[in-house]
């Protein structure tokens, strides 16, 4: 009961209703003529009043916030463990934002690295990274993109003197997904081809000069890229005038001015020793009429008191020389009548040995 009332009236209340009404029962007696009854007795009989949504609500608010003064929520600081996992957190913030700092730094480093150095590995990485998440409306132009990288590659390393033919097989595999993907309706179409055109055209000019440094292996690999480079030209100008794109033609396809074909040439292997080696002894070249630029050779007569005299003991005779050259019976290179064999067919330098004496 309402505590406002007083306490005897309210149980005089309670006391005729139960008279009335005795509790647990839905019985009315007809008997009792208490007007207050009789008001209660057709407020039990009448519909049951239903109370409206926003009522409803009204009633919860103000039981809610009756419940909130009787019971108030005591708000407690934060324990040591709550303080130590805050704090765990901005470290590990910290830590992440500066990883994130190093990275982006390296990579924008990265970007200059070319084949062969330590990040170039994370340029590669980022490049597969981009492709993963590109759309097909942006691929072919960022695959012409990545052509124009692994062009700029082998130039970069020409002028290192360094010929490296798989960076320019790899732009023209770009280059050769990207007129597949143009065909196919993805990307600009009136500016790609365009583009795929002159990167096929740099290939073609950088292959021509690097016919210098490029040894017979990487010669016959830049031959072939130079037919596919002039390949992907023709493909970008049929496409171009197939899909009718509005615009300047594409100018015509020239042949470069090294072989193209995909059968090896042939390679020159002497070496510089090889080359330039000269001979131990001159070669005598024999001809009727004097060649212009050479000495002509001169005779001189030799008088007979100037020609040495055979006084017995051999004397130095070159090979081929003489009465009968290579026949002889004396040293090869002595002095004798036939030189080239020893005497009498013994050793060569010996002569014949003296016969034993006989026993007596």
């Amino acid at each position: 009961m309402n505590e406002e009332f007083p306490t005897s009236e309210s149980q005089e209340l309670m006391e005729r209703l139960n008279r009335a009404i005795p509790p647990h029962t839905t019985a009315l007696p007809e008997h009792d003529s208490d007007p207050q009854v009789m008001a209660a007795r057709r407020l039990a009989r009448g519909p049951r009043p239903l109370l409206s949504e926003t009522a409803s609500s009204r009633i919860e608010a103000q039981l809610r916030a009756r419940t909130r003064e009787l019971y108030p929520q005591h708000h407690t600081h934060p324990t040591r463990v709550r303080k130590i996992r805050h704090w765990v957190w901005r470290y590990a913030l910290a830590a992440c934002l500066i990883i994130a700092i190093l990275m982006f730094g390296t990579v924008q480093v990265s970007a200059s690295s070319l084949p062969g150095d330590r990040l170039y590995s994370v340029k590669r990485a980022v490049e597969n990274g981009r492709l993963a998440i590109v759309s097909n409306a942006g691929e072919p132009e960022l695959r012409t993109d990545l052509a124009q990288r692994r062009i700029d590659e082998f130039r970069l390393l020409l002028a290192r003197n360094r010929v490296y033919p798989p960076v320019l097989q790899e732009a023209s595999d770009q280059l050769n997904l990207t007129l597949d993907l143009l065909a196919a309706g993805y990307g600009d179409a009136a500016v790609l081809y365009r583009r795929v055109f002159t990167l096929a055209q740099q290939q073609i000019n950088l292959i021509e000069e690097s016919a210098i440094l490029a040894s017979p292996s990487e010669w016959q690999q830049l031959q072939q890229l130079a037919g596919r480079s002039v390949v992907i030209q023709t493909e970008a100008v049929s496409g171009q005038a197939v899909y009718g794109i509005p615009g300047q033609a594409l100018p015509p396809v020239v042949q470069p001015t090294i072989p193209v074909s995909d059968t090896p040439l042939p390679v020159m292997v002497e070496s510089p020793a090889e080359v330039f080696a000269l001979s131990a002894t001159p070669t005598v070249f024999s001809s009727a009429t004097p060649i212009p630029g050479q000495p002509t050779a001169v005779k001189t007569k030799v008088k007979p008191q100037d020609q040495a005299k055979d006084d017995g003991a051999p004397s130095r005779t070159p090979p081929g020389h003489g009465p009968t050259p290579g026949l002889g019976n004396n040293p090869p290179g002595q002095g004798g009548q036939n030189p080239g064999q020893g005497n009498n067919n013994n050793p060569p330098g010996q002569d014949k040995p003296d016969k034993p004496d006989k026993p007596k």
